[in-house]
């Protein structure tokens, strides 16, 4: 039993154990510092990989393993090959969430969000694209957005 107002875990040690976590992922050496990560490379049709800033993300979209990839500050989309579910999980520790079984959506990109079904449930973003929200995660994307 612990008193009520002492931490259960420091600073530093809640800190070490995230980034324990995230080795064993393949993520990043830690979260502060040099080596944060703040890029991810997409590997596009063209055989280029495309090194893209985490935060100019906007929002994916799976076509089957081809995802579509909206990007801030790019005119049009452009395909990369690989599934949505890998880019879930690697996207994961950065704001990302499935709201739908075919799109992935940068949470820090949301400008609106309609939880009424009566009104199409959707998330409106930055770049005025309307993605849709499916009901078995409109509660837990609710939740997401009142952390933010």
């Amino acid at each position: 039993v612990t008193n009520m107002n002492t931490p259960v875990a420091s600073k530093t040690r809640t800190t070490r154990i995230l980034n324990s976590v995230i080795r064993e992922k393949q993520f990043l050496p830690s979260f502060n510092g040099p080596n944060f990560i703040t890029k991810i490379g997409l590997p596009d049709a063209d055989n280029i990989l495309r090194m893209i800033r985490i935060e100019d993300i906007i929002f994916m979209e799976s076509r089957g393993n081809v995802t579509n990839v909206s990007v801030q500050g790019e005119a049009k989309r452009f395909t990369v090959f690989d599934s949505l579910k890998s880019f879930e999980q690697r996207l994961e520790y950065f704001n990302f969430f499935r709201t739908h079984r075919s799109f992935l959506v940068n949470l820090n990109k949301i400008k609106l969000y309609n939880y009424r079904k009566d009104k199409g449930r959707k998330v409106k973003l930055e770049n005025d694209c309307y993605i849709p929200v499916s009901d078995d995660r409109k509660h837990d994307l609710k939740k997401k957005l009142q952390l933010l």
